[in-house]
């Protein structure tokens, strides 16, 4: 398991950052691990990347060892809003209504976003067709404004 290896390395392993705060191991931190575990298992069934463990590990080791000094070479580390940029202008979006049990609507767009040129795992993130594009479900209240969001990573 990805998770528990790496956690096991930051809790007893020496090669720990300074600043970085030590991880207890707890029934409670087990737990979390193995939903986080069979959540990625589930959703990654069908993409050869998810597929094969070792591959994945040994590439996002290399991303995170890497990405730290990309990061803090460039200030991000100690000012991380500054890795932010800019979003790039909202170009075409399509939004279309949706009926159903809930009707909302379905906004999408092309994305503009690239991770910097020479980060880590650049490449590989590009690679997915599917992060090319962004999608919001939207839901509208009749009687008044009810302003909250809710964020969910990419599935798969």
């Amino acid at each position: 398991m990805l998770t528990f290896s790496l956690l096991w390395e930051a809790c007893v392993g020496s090669d720990r950052r300074e600043g970085v705060p030590e991880v207890r191991p707890s029934a409670s931190l087990l737990a979390k691990i193995l939903l986080d575990e069979g959540l990625l298992r589930a959703m990654s069934g069908s993409s050869g990347f998810w597929a094969h463990p070792s591959r994945l590990e040994r590439t996002v080791r290399k991303e995170v060892s890497s990405g730290i000094d990309f990061y803090d070479e460039r200030g991000w580390l100690g000012d991380p809003a500054s890795y932010h940029r800019e979003p790039p202008e909202l170009l075409e979006p399509d939004l279309r209504r949706v009926w159903g049990l809930i009707p909302h609507e379905h906004l999408s767009f092309e994305s503009g976003y690239a991770p910097v040129v020479g980060e880590p795992g650049r490449r590989r993130w590009l690679g997915y067709r599917e992060n090319h594009r962004a999608h919001a479900w939207v839901l509208r209240h009749a009687e008044h404004e009810r302003p909250w969001i809710i964020t969910l990573h990419g599935y798969g």
